[in-house]
């Protein structure tokens, strides 16, 4: 369906965006309502500056996702995760996406930086 495809592209760009682009400002836009607490300035500012001193992950990028929906074709839930390769090694970022109401939104993100 196109709500299934348009959850997979965006999950996919979140991901894109952070990773090779470090456009944390593009992730902080399409918070959930329900994450945004989880993110404060001094946090997307952290992040942003992880991102830039990674560098750029291998590409292409390799990404398992899952898309369910609630009721049939309503209320889509996707997750994203993205295995990493760095010059530092393996991370793993997963992402939460969902679109409730009118926009699809980012509703979690969790990374594990290589040691």
């Amino acid at each position: 369906s196109t709500m299934d495809r348009d959850a997979r592209s965006f999950g996919h760009e979140v991901i894109t965006r952070l990773t090779v682009n470090h456009d944390v400002q593009f992730f902080a836009d399409h918070l959930s309502p329900q994450a945004r607490p989880s993110y404060p300035p001094s946090q997307l500012q952290y992040m942003q500056g992880k991102f830039n001193e990674m560098g750029a992950p291998q590409q292409p990028l390799r990404i398992k996702d899952q898309v369910t929906f609630e009721s049939q074709f309503f209320e889509p839930k996707g997750f994203f995760e993205a295995q990493l390769m760095y010059p530092t090694g393996m991370a793993t970022m997963q992402v939460a996406v969902s679109h409730p109401v009118s926009k699809w939104q980012i509703d979690d993100m969790t990374m594990t930086f290589p040691h």
